[in-house]
C-alpha cells in the first residue's frame, strides 16, 4: 500500500485535518481515515483535496466546434440554430476526428478535476447516414480515447428514431443519429462484450429525448437493455427548452416529465438531463422517484436554455449532478457556481442555496 497524508481534505462532507490515504498497486482509494501521526516516510499533500467529481453529462464530439457557433445566424438566434450548426460540423467528421477530440477532451476533464464522465455518444452512422461495418464503431473510438487518457467513462449509446413528437423522419444531418431497436441492442451488446474487463469502462444506456424516440415503445428496448447490463443507467434529455415542452403538452395533453412518467417507470437509475422547465407537479414526481437531474448550467446559460428551479426542487429533497454537455468551459467549480448564480440573476437576491447555518460552496460540495 502507498500512503499520503493529506493536511485537508473533503471527507464526509465536511474539511477534516491530516487525513491518512492509502492507495493499492493500481492507484485505487483503499481507506482514508484521521491520523494523530505524521510518520515522516508518509508523503504530505499541502493544501485543500477534494475527491474527483463525475461529469455526468457529455457529447465529447462537441468539443471540437467550440467557438464556431458565437454568430448571430438570424434575428431569432436560438438552441434550434445552434442545432443546424451543430449538425454542419458532424458533416465531415470521421472516426478519427472524434478519437481526437474526445481524447484532448478527457485530458482537460482529469486537469480540471473531473474524474468519470458520463458519455451521451449519439452519433452512430457515416455522415450520409449509412452504418459503419459495425454501428459501435464511434463508441468504440471514444472508450479508446477515455481508457487512453485515463479517466473513468460511463458509456451510454444513445437511441434516436425521429425528428419531432408528430413522428416526423429524421432529416438535416440527424441521419448520423439514427439506430433501429435491434442495432441499439447489438451496440450495447458489442461494446460490453469487448470492454466489460476494462476498469475504468462501465455502461448505460441514453433516450434523446421525447421528440427523437417514442416513448410507449420504450420498455421493448430497456427491457432486453436491462437482460445485457442489469440495472444499468439510464438517461434522457428532458424539458430543456419551452418549444419542446409546448410540442409534447400539444401532443399528448401533458408536459414532458408528466409524460415520461405517464409510461416509463422511472427510479433512481434514471437521470433527468436539464429537466430546465418543471411544473411544481413535476418536481413532485421527480423527487419521490429518487431521479437524479443532470444540470449543465454553463451549456444552458450558452444556449439560452433558461434557469433550473433549484430552490423548490432541492427543498423537497431533489437529487443533482452537473455535466459539461457540449464544453463550452471544462470547470466543475464554475458550473455548481453558475447553479447559484442563476438563482441570484432571477431573484435579484443573494446566497439563495444556503441558509445561516453552511455557506453556498458547503451546500453545493455537499451535493
Amino acid at each position: 500500500m502507498n500512503q499520503l497524508l493529506l493536511e485537508n481534505a473533503w471527507v464526509d462532507s465536511r474539511w477534516q485535518k491530516d487525513v491518512l490515504l492509502q492507495l493499492d498497486q493500481q492507484g485505487v482509494i483503499r481507506s482514508l481515515e484521521s491520523s494523530t501521526r505524521s510518520p515522516e516516510t508518509v508523503a504530505r499533500i499541502g493544501g485543500f483535496v477534494l475527491p474527483g467529481i463525475p461529469n455526468v453529462h457529455s457529447h465529447a464530439f462537441q468539443r471540437g466546434m467550440v467557438g464556431l457557433t458565437e454568430y448571430q445566424t438570424g434575428e431569432n438566434d436560438s438552441f434550434w440554430t445552434w442545432r443546424q450548426l451543430m449538425y454542419q460540423f458532424l458533416e465531415s467528421l470521421s472516426p478519427d476526428d472524434v478519437f481526437h477530440i474526445a481524447k484532448q477532451l478527457f485530458r482537460e476533464m482529469l486537469a480540471a478535476g473531473y474524474t468519470t464522465v458520463g458519455e451521451f455518444q449519439y452519433i452512430h452512422n457515416r455522415p450520409d447516414g449509412v452504418a459503419y461495418e459495425s454501428p459501435a464503431t464511434l463508441c468504440h473510438r471514444v472508450i479508446e480515447a477515455a481508457v487512453d487518457v485515463g479517466i473513468g467513462i460511463c458509456i451510454l449509446p444513445v437511441l434516436y428514431q425521429r425528428g419531432g413528437f408528430d413522428n416526423r423522419p429524421l432529416r438535416d444531418g440527424q441521419g448520423r443519429f439514427q439506430l433501429s431497436d435491434r442495432q441499439f441492442i447489438e451496440v450495447i451488446d458489442e461494446i460490453r462484450e469487448h470492454w466489460q474487463d476494462e476498469p475504468l469502462v462501465s455502461f448505460g444506456m441514453a433516450l434523446h429525448s421525447l421528440r427523437a424516440i417514442d416513448i410507449e415503445r420504450m420498455p421493448s428496448v430497456i427491457e432486453p437493455v436491462t437482460d445485457i447490463l442489469g440495472d444499468c443507467p439510464i438517461h434522457i434529455h428532458i424539458a430543456e427548452q419551452t418549444a419542446e415542452v409546448e410540442a409534447c403538452n400539444s401532443t399528448h395533453g401533458l408536459r414532458p416529465v408528466e409524460w415520461l412518467f405517464r409510461n416509463c417507470p422511472v427510479d433512481s437509475r434514471w437521470c433527468l438531463i436539464h429537466a430546465t422547465h418543471l411544473s411544481e407537479v413535476e418536481i413532485d414526481l421527480i423527487c419521490n422517484s429518487q431521479a437524479v437531474v443532470g444540470l449543465c448550467p454553463i451549456t444552458e446559460a450558452n444556449l439560452g436554455d433558461g434557469i433550473f428551479p433549484a430552490p423548490e426542487f432541492l427543498s423537497k429533497g431533489g437529487k443533482i449532478s452537473i455535466g459539461s454537455d457540449s464544453h463550452i468551459s471544462i470547470n466543475p467549480f464554475s458550473e455548481l457556481r453558475m447553479i447559484e448564480y442563476g438563482q441570484r440573476l432571477t431573484r435579484r437576491a443573494r446566497a439563495v442555496l444556503c441558509d445561516e447555518s453552511f455557506s453556498t460552496g458547503t451546500f453545493l460540495a455537499r451535493q
